[in-house]
């Protein structure tokens, strides 16, 4: 219990420490044919570019349900003049507003260093079948420096 305390406490003191920004908070429609582009950019400097949803292709008419993974390609631009650690939620919703499924990712261990552009691949386990029903996404940005 104590180890599990300590390493709260030190998480906590890391967060702290660290510059964060406003999460940035985009809503669109669903477009799985084209690139969808963005250009907006959190207090950080971060900018979303560009969108690209993939699902597998359709077989007979029919949505494949295995073989094939649903991601999304996300392009990001860190325009600041700091490494700028980063994490990203997308979450897909049908006509009703009824959530389908959601992915996540962002840097790891490095941040995105200034000047650059990074493709992040986010992929939605076991959604399959359900994808294809999407009208809408929701996209959240968190970047710390």
């Amino acid at each position: 219990m104590c180890r599990f305390l300590s390493v709260l406490i030190a998480t906590s003191l890391v967060v702290l420490c660290t510059a964060a920004a406003d999460p940035l908070h985009l809503t669109g429609p669903f477009d799985h044919r084209d690139p969808i582009e963005i250009r907006e950019t959190d207090g950080n400097g971060i900018r979303i570019d560009q969108l690209r949803f993939r699902l597998p292709a359709t077989v007979g008419g029919s949505h494949s349900r295995v073989g094939g993974e649903i991601a999304v390609d996300i392009l990001v631009s860190n325009t600041s003049d700091a490494t700028t650690r980063i994490g990203l939620v997308v979450a897909l919703f049908d006509g009703e507003q009824h959530l389908l499924g959601a992915a996540t990712g962002g840097s790891r261990l490095r941040g995105l260093k200034p000047g650059r552009a990074r493709t992040y691949r986010l992929v939605f386990d076991d959604v399959n079948d359900r994808a294809y029903q999407a009208a809408q996404f929701r996209l959240t940005l968190e970047s710390h420096r």
